[in-house]
């Protein structure tokens, strides 16, 4: 209805002083001292928008709504940071404290509601910066309804070192869908290729065959840092795999930096051999004809559109499943020119490292690996699970299980500027720094057990950093930068004693 500038870029009045009372209703007159400048309101300078340094903001915006009005519960959708305040047309909306770092759908009182008429609106917003980021954004949202349609009933799930997976009842169909990531340490090459393996199994629990079909969906948000980014898909074929890739259609390579920022350069692959169908379109669309008709819509060869609105699909046809079961594969990929860039140089991730290695080839290698890798990430789920129960019983290999995937996957293996291995770490929602000291600290015993070449490879960007005369601080830096540039600390307290003491250790 009204939407946010992450999905629409618009224009807004603004003033960092306080106005006359009224300010939020429709018959206000905004004086010449209010400007006109585009949202969002923030202090990041990486953000378009109009920079706001200032303790107040208040924002105006006009907005006409067409006919007819939408029925239901309605949304604000706001990013605020810190304590804000929603009207429309005089009336609020919501009031919001403190900071949330994101959008946020936040409900309409029902009352409130009433304040949207057709034709002109005035969406009104006031928020305070007492410390820290500043940030304001606000629109007006209708959930769509969604289709219903009958949902398996998951029966379990079991998660091990490199692999998770989910068992369904779908009437007398039994489903097992298992994700295998093969982050065999003593593999460096297989760790690096960045593809995971997704396999369905399906058996009749009463013994009569089922015809039985699965859908897999990957949304366009995989490659995109926002929702409202477009991306475009394409298909392709490497060897007996026939594959789909999104990506965004501008391809800003290395150019989000950030926490809370996903990637939005490169392609997210779907990969099958033989003959699974795939497809792309409208994530709504594909799961709605598939749901009728076990099938995907025709379509165009390539989709392109909001990510949100992008998707690539597979369908497994496992065909009459009785009581022997019936087993089918995918792939999943991605593909990034670059991973990280270190002091003004743009390094490729390890697997790159050779310009001639394309995804088709990793994607292909991949595939001949599967049954060999399926088979010893399990053999080495089994004894890591009881290497870390023997050692500290069995609460603590269950911690061990389910940090090896995280510890492992929070690093990105690259090729340094003279082809040695550099293996940096992002500080998830912490900062979003890169190679922090007190990050690699507490990974370090997992890679000094499995991959002493990985330990190093934490420790060497770090060196070079101090060594190059970049640092010049007499104890070690925190970190490297914001992820994924690694181009000097960013980080604003340096904690000497906690890092030295790391790196000591």
């Amino acid at each position: 209805l009204i939407p946010t500038a992450e999905e629409t870029p618009y224009p807004a009045r603004y003033t960092f002083s306080q106005p006359a009372a009224g300010w939020e209703k429709t018959t206000f007159a905004a004086a010449q001292s209010w400007k006109t400048g585009p949202a969002p309101f923030t202090d990041e300078a990486s953000r378009p928008g109009t920079p706001w340094k200032s303790h107040d903001v208040w924002v105006r915006r006009v907005v006409t709504v067409a006919s007819p009005l939408p029925k239901g519960p309605l949304t604000v959708r706001v990013w605020h940071d810190d304590d804000a305040e929603v009207y429309l047309n005089g009336t609020l909306l919501a009031r919001r404290p403190g900071a949330n770092g994101r959008y946020e759908d936040v409900p309409v009182p029902a009352a409130a509601q009433k304040a949207l008429h057709t034709g002109a609106n005035v969406l009104a917003m006031h928020c305070v910066n007492p410390q820290g980021g500043a940030h304001l954004d606000a629109g007006l949202y209708k959930e769509l309804p969604q289709p219903r349609v009958p949902l398996a009933q998951q029966t379990g799930v079991t998660v091990t070192a490199t692999q998770t997976t989910y068992t369904f009842a779908a009437g007398p169909v039994q489903l097992t869908v298992s994700f295998l990531s093969p982050l065999l340490l003593d593999e460096l090459e297989t760790v690096a290729r960045p593809v995971s393996y997704l396999t369905c199994t399906a058996t009749a629990t009463d013994g009569q065959p089922h015809p039985t079909q699965v859908l897999l969906t990957e949304a366009g948000t995989l490659a995109s840092n926002t929702p409202y980014q477009v991306v475009a898909t394409r298909p392709g074929q490497a060897g007996a795999l026939h594959w789909r890739a999104v990506g965004t259609t501008k391809q800003p390579v290395l150019a989000t930096a950030g926490d809370g920022v996903r990637i939005d350069w490169g392609y997210a692959y779907l990969a099958a051999p033989g003959a699974a169908t795939l497809g792309a379109g409208n994530p709504l669309t594909l799961k709605t004809a598939f749901a009728r008709t076990g099938t995907l819509p025709a379509g165009a060869p390539t989709q392109q559109g909001p990510a949100q609105r992008v998707a690539q699909a597979a369908v497994l046809d496992l065909g009459a499943v009785a009581t022997a079961p019936a087993e089918q594969h995918l792939l999943l990929g991605y593909d990034n020119p670059y991973a990280v860039q270190y002091f003004g140089q743009n390094l490729r991730p390890w697997w790159r490292r050779d310009p001639a290695m394309t995804m088709e080839k990793a994607l292909a290698a991949a595939e001949t690996d599967y049954p060999r890798l399926r088979q010893k990430a399990t053999a080495f789920d089994q004894k890591m699970y009881a290497d870390a129960q023997a050692a500290g019983g069995k609460k603590y290999a269950d911690l061990c299980q389910l940090a090896y995937r995280q510890a492992v996957a929070a690093h990105s293996i690259v090729a340094g500027p003279t082809g040695e291995l550099l293996f940096f770490s992002k500080e998830n929602f912490s900062g979003g720094f890169i190679g922090t000291v007190d990050v690699t600290y507490p990974s370090e015993p997992l890679f000094l057990l499995y991959n002493n070449e990985l330990a190093k490879g934490m420790l060497r960007f770090m060196f070079d950093y101090s060594e190059s005369g970049r640092w010049k601080k007499d104890f070690p830096a925190h970190d490297l930068g914001t992820y994924p540039l690694a181009n000097g600390q960013q980080y604003g307290e340096d904690m000497p004693v906690e890092e030295a003491g790391n790196m000591l250790i």
